[in-house]
């Protein structure tokens, strides 16, 4: 008897369990929904906040900076930066002015061969600069199709460095800074010369010693002493037509220039003016003046074109052999003995 339970008394208790972990289950849900809620109602309004973050990234400015060397004033809308914001394309850009149109090749990221144009787009700060193509109409130094100096720059500044020289039209490299002798000393690549200059003064371009080519215009009419001397990777040198005069030393020690033809026009080729250009292999002659009178330096050649007709030294026989030639019309060929 003691340990009897009725029935019904356990039944009873077993429905009240039964009813009171269901209320409490309720109850956690409605927390749990409202902190759901809760979560969602302060966590839209940042997420859609930092959304708008993320737009603001992507629509920031960038700077494009103009670099135009010596040629602003060649543009009509010469400004110094643009701004582009990254969502953006570039849709203004300096242009030429129509007299230079021929010589502007566009813009360029700094220091490569990448072009920059209308509707680029842009990926952070950056400068452009402008190249041109060499023309008589630029003149000055040009630095790998920059426009670096105009000549009146390079007067100004280096007032005692050369007179009457010679203007540079194309230049691979510049000089790293004024040096004594000449201030195109070490200057190297093809060099066309201005055709204002009508005189190539002394020392001029002395120890240019990366210099290839030269093309000397019909302006010039004297080429002063040394002004080529020891420009020892010199190959090929184009005379003016007009040329009177190369003084002495003009072109000593050219080791590497192969040919030269003295035009029609030249009258006087001072002592030395061609010494020690030991790879000269071939000299065409125009002039009868100098045809009648050598200059030592052409003797070492292997080869002299001279003009049917002319006056030849007598001692020309003795270095060389008069033949006949198909390959020139209207020269007389002599071939070294040695």
């Amino acid at each position: 008897m003691e340990h009897f339970v009725p029935y019904n008394v356990n039944v009873h208790m077993k429905e009240k369990t039964i009813s009171y972990n269901k209320g409490e289950t309720m109850k956690k849900l409605k927390k749990i929904f409202c902190l759901v809620f809760a979560f969602f109602a302060l966590a839209l309004p940042l997420l859609f906040t930092g959304c708008d973050v993320d737009n603001e990234s992507k629509e920031q400015a960038y700077t494009v900076t103009f670099d135009y060397g010596a040629a602003k004033d060649l543009f009509d809308n010469n400004t110094d930066f643009l701004s582009v914001k990254t969502t953006e394309w570039i849709t203004n850009l300096p242009t030429i002015q129509s007299a230079y149109k021929d010589n502007f090749i566009g813009w360029f990221f700094a220091g490569t061969n990448k072009q920059i144009e209308l509707y680029d787009s842009i990926k952070g700060n950056v400068t452009v600069e402008a190249r041109f193509n060499v023309s008589a109409n630029l003149s000055g130094l040009y630095k790998n199709g920059k426009y670096v100096k105009t000549w009146n720059q390079i007067k100004d500044e280096f007032p005692n460095a050369f007179v009457d020289s010679a203007i540079v039209c194309k230049i691979d490299a510049l000089p790293s800074g004024q040096v004594s002798s000449s201030f195109f000393e070490n200057l190297s690549g093809d060099l066309v010369i201005d055709d204002e200059i009508t005189r190539i003064g002394s020392v001029a371009f002395s120890h240019c010693e990366d210099i290839t080519t030269v093309l000397i215009p019909n302006s010039v009419t004297s080429i002063g002493e040394n002004a080529f001397s020891e420009c020892f990777a010199l190959r090929s040198v184009t005379l003016s037509e007009t040329l009177t005069t190369i003084q002495y030393f003009a072109f000593a020690g050219c080791s590497n220039l192969t040919e030269i033809k003295i035009p029609a026009s030249v009258t006087t080729i001072q002592d030395y003016a061609f010494s020690y250009t030991t790879g000269l292999e071939v000299v065409i002659i125009d002039s009868e003046t100098i045809a009648s009178n050598l200059s030592s330096g052409f003797l070492n050649a292997y080869k002299l074109y001279i003009k049917s007709g002319f006056n030849t030294p007598t001692y020309l026989t003795e270095i060389f052999t008069k033949q006949t030639t198909t390959d020139k019309f209207g020269y007389d060929m002599w071939l070294s003995k040695e």
